[in-house]
């Protein structure tokens, strides 16, 4: 694994990253002087949130574990290093889409709980960040 792909890697999961994390800034700013509730009870996207980040989570790691034997079972290092990155983005990409979704509830409803689900998918976003050894453990580089 060289320097170039792990630089390319970082700067896909720092653009993965950062667009939850500005659109979040942004809203936040929107509703900077709206006193918001921790949640109501007519509110109809909460469980649908919760439900939404629980499986994204979830699911994410499923299929990252599900998928890695059919990686590391290719031959050579350069398809396990494009297969990896094909399983890293689609991982990135379920917590993303469910941290976008905390973050348009919040725009919508205005309630506190979905700011904290909000930062909570980013806070778990970041335990995704790449390291060599992580790569290399994972699909067992030659």
């Amino acid at each position: 694994m060289d320097n170039k792909f792990l630089l390319s890697i970082r700067i896909v999961f720092l653009g993965v990253f950062i667009a939850p994390v500005i659109f979040l800034c942004v809203v936040l700013a929107m509703q900077k002087d709206i006193a918001r509730p921790l949640t109501r009870a007519d509110d109809p996207f909460l469980y649908i949130v919760i439900i939404v980040a629980t499986m994204a989570v979830i699911s994410s790691n499923m299929l990252y574990r599900l998928r890695l034997p059919a990686v590391k079972a290719l031959t050579s290092n350069s398809e396990k290093l494009a297969g990896w990155r094909t399983l890293f983005i689609v991982r990135l990409a379920m917590i993303e889409g469910a941290t976008l979704f905390a973050i348009v509830a919040l725009l919508l409803q205005e309630c506190q709980i979905y700011l904290y689900i909000a930062a909570a998918l980013i806070g778990v976003q970041t335990l995704n960040f790449p390291k060599p050894s992580s790569i290399q453990n994972d699909i067992e580089l030659n």
